[in-house]
């Protein structure tokens, strides 16, 4: 401190004067600790909306994933009908196929 800011010191007591510089030096401290833990505060924030940021991505990530794979499902399902119907048509063109190849033997042996 400069001397025109300690002038209101003079004429205090010794005892006075080292309280005082004992409350100046304390006052430093917790100036100095107030900064350090601003600073601790700010990083913390800094680091929690860079958290936030990253799970607001992933989150969306997630979504268009879960997306995808209703998406992909559904595929599938219509696909799975798809071949369902496949299989059916192919059943019953076969038994229509037995029912000609059938009557056809029949005939051969008609002819015969």
């Amino acid at each position: 401190m400069s001397w025109a800011q300690d002038e209101w010191k003079d004429g205090l007591s010794a005892n006075a004067l080292k309280n005082i510089a004992s409350l100046e030096q304390q006052n430093e401290r917790l100036v100095k600790d107030n900064k350090q833990k601003q600073f601790q505060i700010e990083s913390c924030t800094a680091a929690l909306e860079k958290q936030k940021r990253q799970t607001k991505e992933e989150e969306n990530k997630y979504s268009l994933l879960k997306r995808d794979n209703q998406l992909l499902s559904e595929s599938c399902e219509d696909l799975e009908r798809t071949r369902q119907k496949l299989l059916h048509d192919i059943q019953s063109k076969d038994g229509k196929i037995s029912c000609v190849e059938g009557k056809l033997n029949r005939l051969k042996q008609n002819l015969e």
